[in-house]
């Protein structure tokens, strides 16, 4: 049904050559394990991931320099749609395709393909730093394989973490409930897109309050959804998910591959709280919290009192290190993709604070996440 399928699509300048770049896609293929694997996920036991010695990138190369934008949007529309039919066979090895669309002068619009069981956020900008490093020449730096990361998992005493998070969620018996506009028995995942951002002045004003009282804007935003799901929900505890990089300090740097984790956020909303202490509070909790991040959200499950699943919202912050460009020049990026859960905000900081959400149209109407948008947009401005 297409969930964690991502098409990630960018205009990429500087392009003089797209055989070249299809090259450079092909080779850092070939270079990175987990860019060559494929699951066996039937008749075994536990799933497993198959690393091949070769894969062939499927990269499809168009020339759309000689129409114009208007003709080129509706392109764009058509190819993302067909992309989307094709789907990816998870048994069948790469995960990943290309499409290269020649635009006027030196830019191609890029439409790359993916599941998300191979890549998180910061390993897609690491597998572009090195597609464009072997596009201009440079040196492609040795990245250790995701096998390490495993091992490294497999070698976790699970205990502690059970201990802290049964601690955390034992006591804890009910979801927060969403607003939802009716039931649906379908799967959950959030495909329709409602986007909100902050203008400059407003942005730069939550950063200076994040920063005056020593809190990270991501426990800022944490807070502020906390409290958006309390005054929702009418319960003051309330519980979401929020995305987590997994990349313990004691592995080495550049792991490519999905380490990533989903943590239930769990706060008490108390608003006889001074606003910043209560987020100062927050802050230290989910700096301990950390410590416990590489238990699987299926067996943190099982620490809670909540039977099925524990949220239905997550919150994920878009915030990686794209190193370098190597002289090429990366704009209209966008990440289209659809998590397994009804509502989902990713945010992304900049000059203006931008959060795209995301909702299960089975289950919201649009008019419900935009008055969301709108509430949000208080929230932010209140603190």
């Amino acid at each position: 049904e297409g969930t964690y399928f991502q098409q990630t699509t960018f205009v990429l300048g500087g392009v003089t050559d797209p055989m070249r770049l299809a090259k450079a896609w092909q080779y850092v293929a070939s270079q990175t394990p987990v860019l060559r694997s494929s699951i066996v996920w039937q008749a075994v036991d536990e799933p497993m991931q198959i690393v091949h010695d070769h894969v062939t990138l499927p990269v499809n190369l168009l020339d759309w320099s000689q129409y114009n934008d208007k003709w080129r949007t509706k392109a764009l529309q058509r190819l993302l749609a067909r992309d989307r039919a094709q789907g990816i066979n998870l048994s069948t090895a790469p995960l990943m395709r290309v499409t290269l669309a020649r635009l006027p002068g030196d830019e191609v619009r890029v439409l790359w393909t993916f599941h998300h069981v191979l890549l998180d956020g910061w390993s897609i900008f690491q597998v572009l730093n090195d597609v464009f490093a072997r596009y201009a020449g440079a040196e492609v730096p040795e990245r250790p394989p995701f096998r390490d990361y495993v091992e490294w998992l497999q070698a976790q005493d699970t205990k502690p973490a059970e201990d802290y998070w049964t601690r955390e969620l034992g006591d804890f018996t009910t979801p927060t409930s969403l607003p939802y506009d009716r039931v649906s028995d379908r799967s959950s995942r959030s495909a329709a897109q409602v986007p909100f951002s902050l203008d400059e002045a407003a942005t730069d004003r939550l950063y200076e309050f994040a920063k005056h009282h020593r809190l990270t804007l991501n426990t800022v935003i944490q807070g502020v959804w906390a409290v958006l799901l309390s005054r929702y929900s009418g319960q003051r505890d309330v519980c979401f998910g929020a995305t987590v990089s997994g990349r313990p300090p004691d592995l080495a740097d550049g792991i490519t591959g999905i380490l990533i984790n989903t943590l239930p956020v769990r706060s008490d909303v108390d608003s006889a709280v001074p606003v910043a202490d209560w987020l100062q509070a927050l802050q230290v909790a989910q700096t301990e919290s950390r410590q416990f991040e590489h238990l699987s959200l299926a067996r943190l499950q099982t620490c809670s009192g909540v039977q099925g699943p524990l949220f239905d919202s997550i919150l994920v912050f878009e915030n990686y290190p794209i190193d370098s460009v190597h002289a090429l020049r990366i704009t209209e990026l966008e990440a289209i993709e659809a998590t397994n859960y009804s509502l989902s905000a990713t945010v992304y900081p900049g000059s203006q604070l931008k959060i795209m959400l995301g909702y299960e149209q089975a289950r919201f109407d649009q008019s419900t996440i935009e008055r969301l948008a709108g509430h949000l947009g208080v929230l932010l401005e209140q603190i």
